[in-house]
């Protein structure tokens, strides 16, 4: 009796301990991390194409501005492993509702990883009008750094692709044009690849993606709302006033009509419009567009296809995937009529199968997909001018 009682004692001297480290931490002990969390960088960013120009805003949380505010180092956590440290001015945000046009955001842990898949690392807005957007990563098993600067004071954006190296980068890809929009149609297969993952990550969704003018230039066969035809057409003849003022009214009212009335635009006949009736239309349809030639590439082209199936306007999407099953030969799964959020998934997913679906070129009944051809407006270089105001 005396052993067993001996080694009860022992157990219970030896178990104690352990109970004890089994206890639960204490707030205490243990300090939850106040620093403010986000799914993903697309619920501080906005990001839109203005002007044909890339253009980000920054919105930050209430508890990140008085951070900025205390001069301390703010800081926002994404995931587990992204912590992105901000460069921001407190008092312009609180003067512009927590909305900042010039800040900075990056990530030291994706600078140095060198085996994730291209990601963004960094972007800043300047106050003198220029943007960086900063990422690394693997593209096809080999490790890339990717810049773009678009410097709108000098009127040029400047997209480079780097194999970084100890001594000094060895350039993939230098591009260079006039503005953001022209840096994607000139360069599109570049931008595709290396630029709009990271643009992505930012928006949430593809700003490039084609917008009114260009949908429905390449899908003649949808018919505009009738009642947005007649609200057009009652705003026609101010279009032509002698006023100045007058004739820039109607044009606001266009734009108001949304992208209804970019279709019902591009559905009227040129020919029973004046010159300065025909040049303010023409210039609804530019606001509205962002390809320069849609009808083609959607005869050619899956990427746009693609692109299209993820727009707001059902037709738009139906057009869209009978065009690429007529380039692909075959049926395609995709739901036209998913959810918003399960479409754009779907969208991804499809864009990353397109080299295996073996495209063929369009053939010359490919036109029945598309609707009856209709002139498409000209380049804007060589539409009419608008009057002068």
């Amino acid at each position: 009796m005396t052993l067993n009682r001996w080694l009860v004692a022992f157990l219970i001297l030896w178990l104690l301990p352990c109970a004890r480290g089994a206890e639960p931490t204490t707030s205490a002990t243990k300090q939850p991390d106040p620093t403010p969390r986000v799914k993903s960088l697309s619920e501080l960013i906005r990001a839109d194409i203005r002007d044909r120009k890339l253009v980000l805003t920054l919105v930050l949380p209430g508890s990140v501005l008085d951070d900025i505010a205390a001069d301390r180092s703010p800081s926002i956590q994404v995931t587990a492993d992204d912590r992105w440290i901000i460069d921001a001015d407190a008092r312009a945000a609180k003067q512009n509702d927590r909305a900042l046009a010039a800040f900075a955001l990056s990530c030291e842990s994706r600078r140095h990883d060198r085996w994730s898949e291209l990601q963004l690392t960094g972007v800043t807005v300047t106050d003198a009008g220029v943007t960086t957007i900063e990422g690394s990563g693997r593209v096809n098993d080999s490790y890339v750094g990717v810049t773009l600067v678009q410097d709108v004071p000098a009127g040029v954006v400047r997209f480079t692709v780097e194999k970084p190296r100890r001594a000094r980068a060895r350039p993939l890809d230098i591009d260079q044009a006039a503005d953001f929009v022209q840096l994607f149609n000139e360069h599109e297969p570049q931008v595709r690849r290396y630029l709009m993952p990271l643009v992505k990550e930012l928006a949430g969704e593809n700003v490039l993606r084609p917008r009114a003018g260009d949908v429905y230039r390449a899908f003649t066969a949808i018919a505009p709302d009738p009642a947005i035809t007649a609200q057009l057409k009652s705003i026609l003849p101010d279009l032509d006033a002698d006023a100045a003022p007058q004739r820039n009214a109607a044009s606001a009212k266009l734009d108001h009509l949304g992208r209804a009335g970019v279709l019902a635009a591009l559905r009227l006949d040129p020919s029973e419009l004046s010159p300065e009736q025909r040049g303010r239309i023409d210039a609804l349809v530019d606001r509205n567009s962002l390809w320069p030639d849609p009808a083609t590439s959607a005869a050619t082209d899956p990427h746009f296809l693609a692109d299209c199936l993820g727009d707001d306007d059902a037709a738009v999407r139906r057009a869209a995937l009978a065009a690429l099953q007529k380039l692909a030969g075959r049926d395609i799964a995709f739901d036209v009529d998913a959810a918003p959020a399960a479409r754009s998934r779907a969208v991804d997913e499809l864009v990353d199968r397109l080299d295996e679906l073996e495209l063929k070129p369009a053939s010359p009944s490919h036109d029945a997909a598309l609707g009856a051809a209709a002139p498409s407006p000209a380049p804007a270089e060589a539409r009419p001018a608008a009057g002068a105001p």
